[in-house]
């Protein structure tokens, strides 16, 4: 089940008592205000599976100012109070994580892992010498040895799959449809879903309870869903909750069509 409201994260967390959550699986504002940038200079040339190259723009967002500061120290120890454990994108950029700015380069990788040997994940983007970060740096409150998992995600450049995820999509017509400046892959959610549940909490699928405080494009929402896991989710902002909705009801549409089929 999908219970998703659109509220403040704040006061939707209020209502829950301690460790009401399983898991929490957030991506907050970093504060870099990414929100308000325009992307029409980030076209691309991407390869096509017939061998040509043709130039993809990067979508248009409605400009808006979510990202103009970083969550707070109250979302964090909210955060923590409601959920047994977290998984925290974006943790270069929250003092009360780690003491880092920005992510690091790729030629950094090796270090970063060496600094903070437990409980990271880098997910290295593949997205080459383009002007978007190499990766994102993703806290997790397990105690699993850090490591790095790529999976391509620039624009029109998707990976195939989180095991090939060096090799681009061919057929574009199978990429996920970009409705976010910060949205995250499907694919990428339920990888990590399926580790914490089976590698890392260790529980059935249908007794875990998830958190995403942040719904944003509602990626983590299909994810969830595909998987029959039941998520708890908000968002501040109007458009982008009733988009998250939208997305949400075109892959359910999608996945009944499918069952009747077979």
């Amino acid at each position: 089940m999908i219970t998703a409201t659109n509220e403040d994260n704040l006061l939707m967390m209020s209502r829950y008592q301690d460790k009401h959550f399983d898991l929490a699986i957030v991506d907050p504002e970093y504060g870099i205000g990414e929100a308000g940038k325009n992307h029409k200079s980030r076209n691309t040339l991407v390869r096509q599976s017939g061998g040509q190259m043709r130039r993809c723009p990067s979508s248009q967002y409605t400009r808006k100012d979510w990202d103009n500061k970083p969550a707070g120290r109250e979302y964090f120890i909210e955060l923590k109070r409601v959920s047994v454990e977290q998984v925290i994108f974006g943790a270069n950029y929250f003092e009360f994580i780690m003491p880092v700015c920005k992510p690091p380069r790729r030629n950094e990788f090796a270090q970063f892992l060496i600094d903070h040997p437990f409980g990271f994940i880098i997910w290295d983007k593949v997205n080459g010498n383009s002007d978007f970060s190499d990766c994102e740096v993703i806290y997790t409150s397990f105690n699993f040895k850090s490591f790095v998992i790529p999976y391509m995600w620039a624009g029109m450049m998707q990976g195939v799959s989180i095991a090939r995820g060096t090799v681009m999509q061919g057929n574009k017509r199978l990429n996920e449809k970009r409705i976010h400046p910060t949205q995250k892959p499907v694919m990428l959610y339920k990888w990590l879903l399926i580790q914490c549940i089976q590698k890392w909490i260790m529980i059935s699928q249908k007794a875990i309870k998830v958190l995403d405080t942040n719904r944003g494009s509602g990626s983590l929402d299909i994810a969830c869903y595909d998987l029959g896991i039941d998520l708890t989710t908000c968002e501040s902002d109007a458009e982008y909750f009733d988009l998250a909705n939208k997305r949400l009801e075109q892959n359910t549409r999608q996945q009944s069509l499918f069952k009747n089929v077979i």
